[in-house]
């Protein structure tokens, strides 16, 4: 879990890394920054994947991996990490999000095959 910890804490000062460098017009920065904060949590949400005990800390942090995979335009990725929060029985209103996030990749799945 410790680990866990400090890697969901590098990706969450990734984040706000990014965000100060979009104020700033540093967009390419800031998406590298957004990459790297998406990696971060990618692996700290899945070291915790197969522990079902430790809702809801595990459906948060795959749902909070998922939105920023999404947001770096990985829909395969963000898609795999949304199912792996939706197993075992995360609590309703973190479903409920995940289910959210899951539409806003179809949405987006549409929009791609369309150009």
């Amino acid at each position: 879990m410790e680990r866990a910890t400090s890697h969901h804490r590098l990706a969450m000062e990734l984040v706000d890394q990014a965000m100060t460098q979009r104020q700033a017009g540093q967009e390419s920065e800031a998406a590298r920054s957004l990459r790297r904060a998406s990696l971060e949590e990618r692996f700290a949400a899945l070291s915790l994947a197969s522990f079902y005990e430790l809702e809801p800390t595990r459906s948060v942090m795959l749902r909070s991996a998922a939105s920023l995979a999404l947001e770096c335009g990985d829909l395969e990725e963000a898609s795999f990490l949304i199912e792996a929060g939706l197993e075992g029985s995360p609590p309703e209103e973190i479903r409920l999000e995940l289910e959210e996030l899951n539409l806003e990749i179809e949405s987006s799945s549409r929009q791609r095959a369309s150009l």
